[in-house]
């Protein structure tokens, strides 16, 4: 009987790699006990023993037992979580700091996408009013649907140390952040999540260098997203005149990093009729009022949300089935005797259900086996495949092979958030064909 080799296959695929993240806080419906009043060192409350009891099952063991003494050790293991968190660590338990330990406010279902906003003075608002009236009405605008950490403060530079900004109204001491790419290199690292939404730079000269740099690491730590949004002109802040130069720069990265979405904050705001504009700014036109928090936190939650990043989230389900055999493929027939074309068919979309798809994208490391049986006469010992990778969590490649062992080599590199295609010839295995994926992505 001859083999026959025909151009079979029109496919569509995806995969999605893990991104590092801490334990999720207490979820919705998980809660025994809450903190509503804010805590300061040395105060005694009954909430304390519940702040305490959240702190063990964290895993901070400087905390034995609890009580209603919020004593230094407590304090301690407070400190540790919100440096973990990017907050500022005075050890006092805001509405923030109680929301992040999961013991207030809304709570995202378990498994949703973290998301981690780092920020300047001005959306540092977002945190600064919630703060100050013992309130999550910002925070919530997010918390609702994803695992978020924020860490806002004036004054923060995105590579260069920061300045000196504001006194924190806790402690009475000023404070200097640490500056966006070493808070992601250091406390942060491995707890980005799959995005990343950035607002800071306002005080810096120039932001190009930074750009590469900021979108290196995050590429390296697995981010799926980074949304940043760019800056608002004004002629009434110090650093005003720099901002057209900083927005250009955004721009002009957009092309070389397919996973940075730019966010026209400039022109969604200077959108607004002059009424909206006064209530969402004060006199300097680049900080943000109360009523103003509210808007930014709901545009930056649409921004998330039109971009789906809880797909990449690694509590979705997933295709695939984790693969990590590598070897020597199987030899191909001595000699091809016929090439038979026919029209593309597609026998996978993850996206689909009955397309094999329906499951999500495919986990990281894993492999799809896919049956042409009916699509392919029996005999048919190759396929040609248009195999494309779909809005990848993070860079990695395909492997397109003749289910069993399966070859070191990829067919398909991709880079975060950039959908990329190839053409793939492979040897079936009793008319099946197998895709493995290095990332979480969508095939």
């Amino acid at each position: 009987m001859n083999r026959r080799l025909r151009l079979a296959i029109a496919l569509t695929v995806a995969a999605s790699m893990p991104v590092l993240a801490p334990a999720k806080v207490r979820q919705a419906g998980a809660l025994s006990c809450t903190v509503t009043v804010k805590l300061h060192p040395g105060v005694v409350d009954d909430a304390v023993d519940c702040l305490e009891q959240r702190l063990i099952e964290l895993g901070y063991t400087d905390v034995v037992g609890h009580d209603s003494s919020y004593d230094s050790a407590s304090v301690a293991a407070v400190r540790a979580f919100q440096s973990n968190r990017g907050l500022y660590d005075d050890g006092i338990v805001t509405s923030i700091t109680a929301s992040s330990l999961g013991l207030r406010g809304a709570h995202a279902p378990a498994g949703s996408a973290r998301v981690t906003v780092i920020g300047d003075s001005a959306p540092a608002a977002l945190r600064w009013y919630d703060e100050a009236s013992n309130t999550t009405v910002r925070y919530d605008v997010m918390a609702v649907k994803y695992d978020l950490l924020w860490s806002l403060e004036s004054c923060r530079r995105l590579v260069a140390p920061s300045c000196t900004g504001r006194t924190d109204p806790g402690t009475g001491q000023k404070w200097q952040p640490v500056s966006v790419l070493p808070l992601m290199q250091t406390t942060l690292r491995g707890r980005l999540g799959e995005a990343l939404v950035i607002m800071a730079g306002y005080d810096d000269i120039s932001i190009t260098s930074a750009i590469e740099q900021i979108m290196a690491e995050a590429k390296g730590q697995g981010v799926a997203k980074v949304f940043w949004l760019n800056y608002r002109a004004s002629n009434s802040y110090a650093y005003g005149r720099y901002y057209t130069a900083h927005n250009a720069a955004l721009e002009a990265a957009k092309v070389r990093h397919p996973n940075l979405v730019v966010l026209d904050w400039n022109g969604y705001s200077q959108s607004q009729p002059a009424s909206t504009q006064a209530q969402w700014f004060t006199s300097d036109q680049i900080h943000i009022t109360a009523i103003g928090a509210i808007a930014l936190a709901e545009y930056i939650k649409a921004a998330v949300d039109a971009a789906q990043v809880d797909l990449c989230a690694t509590s979705r389900a997933l295709a695939g089935v984790p693969d990590s055999t590598v070897g020597v493929p199987a030899a191909p027939p001595a000699a091809d005797t016929g090439f038979v074309a026919m029209q593309p068919v597609r026998v996978l979309d993850t996206r689909v259900a009955g397309l094999g798809g329906g499951k999500g994208k495919m986990r990281a490391g894993s492999t799809i086996r896919i049956d042409l049986a009916g699509v392919l006469p029996a005999d048919t010992s190759q396929a040609v495949l248009n195999v494309t990778a779909v809005d990848p969590c993070s860079t990695g490649y395909l492997t397109v092979f003749a289910c069993g062992t399966r070859p070191n080599t990829s067919n398909v590199n991709f880079e975060a958030g950039r959908t990329t295609a190839a053409l793939a010839m492979s040897l079936l295995t009793t008319n099946s064909v197998c895709i493995f994926s290095f990332s979480k992505v969508d095939l």
